[in-house]
């Protein structure tokens, strides 16, 4: 354990937290749980107001900002402070609807 790790706030996961990091120890990186979702926007888009809303759910919900780590087969979680995270765009507006749709999902 390094100094940081000491320092850092630590809580006890919740039943449903222990299940799924359970799940992951026996099957490390398997995605049945992650539940991808994409939409498409139409229309002028006002990125500064998209931003500043992202931004203030994530501030006002931590559990969007959790991660989960174990020491010495334990598993806790931290919650990590509010950063303010520029929000990756791609514009495909240039595009024709069916190479836009194929450009998107290969991110």
């Amino acid at each position: 354990m390094s100094a940081s790790d000491a320092a850092e706030p630590r809580m006890h996961l919740s039943f449903g937290q222990e299940q799924l990091w359970f799940l992951d120890q026996m099957n490390p990186g398997e995605t049945t749980y992650n539940v991808p979702t994409a939409y498409r926007l139409r229309g002028p888009l006002d990125l500064p107001a998209l931003e500043g809303a992202l931004r203030l759910l994530v501030a006002r919900h931590e559990q969007l900002r959790v991660t989960l780590h174990a020491a010495d087969g334990v598993p806790y979680q931290v919650v990590a402070p509010v950063e303010d995270t520029p929000l990756p765009v791609t514009d495909l507006s240039g595009l024709s609807p069916r190479s836009g749709s194929r450009r998107s999902t290969r991110r």
